[in-house]
């Protein structure tokens, strides 16, 4: 979508419109690990847990957080390179 308007519609408009976009997925995705991190602290939260009362509560959440940004980024980063490697492997099946 990005390269289709910024094709037609110029350079001008076509860094606003990926600046646009890449703040879009930036909010999307802390709001992603916060919609994870959330219902994960209240179902096994040692207080509040609804499921089973093993993670402490507190700081912990913003750790847990950080760890879920930190997988992502190196699914991010080694993702690619997986993908083409395996792609002639899963042509020839």
């Amino acid at each position: 979508m990005y390269y289709l308007l910024s094709r037609s519609l110029g350079p001008e408009f076509g860094g606003s419109i990926g600046l646009i976009y890449f703040l879009g997925t930036v909010i999307g995705c802390g709001m992603n690990v916060l919609g994870f991190v959330e219902p994960l602290i209240a179902n096994f939260g040692e207080s509040s847990g609804t499921v089973y009362r093993v993670l402490p509560e507190g700081k912990v959440r913003y750790l847990i957080s950080t760890f879920e940004i930190s997988k992502k980024g190196h699914i991010h980063i080694t993702g690619l390179s997986q993908t083409n490697k395996t792609t002639l492997s899963f042509y020839f099946m």
